[in-house]
């Protein structure tokens, strides 16, 4: 089963795995020291794929965004790091719900909002950053977290996680080794 996941990982990845890159080009402050692998998923099952080879091969883990507001040491991080990068999927309403994905940008979420004619959303307009880093976050001190259940679904106000990719990081955070930020 090990085997399968990590060669399946490396059929995904081919020239897509960067070594020793520095973060502090993926960082809002230009700081950091290299991440000893860097890998960018196209997609849902890119990201599941390679978290999953990741706790296969023991190997330290951490999923950023933006970079927003991140502090890297200048001794880089160990492992993996997993940069989820804007899809260009809108968000969708479904059920009363708003569902958008974790690196969406705040403020793309928040100009959906307005122009579906919602509100709820309104104390993050002066936050920078992801949808998925405001909840990790719980930007605006406004209780982000309690708005969305365990399925990356924001309860009420319009946002959300994003499904799949919320999905990932709770298994990714299930594992032990490492953090969504």
């Amino acid at each position: 089963m090990v085997n399968s996941v990590i060669d399946k990982f490396r059929r995904r990845v081919e020239q897509r795995v960067l070594t020793k890159e520095p973060l502090s080009s993926y960082t809002s402050f230009r700081i950091g020291g290299p991440a000893e692998y860097l890998y960018t998923p196209c997609g849902e099952e890119d990201l599941v794929c390679a978290l999953r080879a990741a706790r296969a091969l023991k190997v330290p883990t951490t999923v950023i965004g933006n970079g927003t507001n991140v502090l890297v040491s200048d001794r880089g991080v160990e492992g993996l790091v997993v940069r989820l990068m804007e899809t260009s999927l809108q968000p969708v309403i479904e059920k009363g719900l708003v569902l958008a994905r974790a690196p969406m940008p705040l403020c793309s979420l928040l100009d959906f909002a307005m122009i579906q004619d919602l509100s709820g959303l309104e104390y993050l307009v002066s936050i920078p950053g992801t949808v998925g880093g405001a909840i990790y976050m719980n930007a605006g001190s406004n209780d982000v977290c309690r708005q969305v259940d365990r399925g990356s679904r924001v309860q009420g106000s319009p946002g959300g996680a994003g499904a799949g990719v919320g999905q990932a990081c709770e298994l990714h955070r299930q594992s032990g080794r490492g953090d969504c930020i």
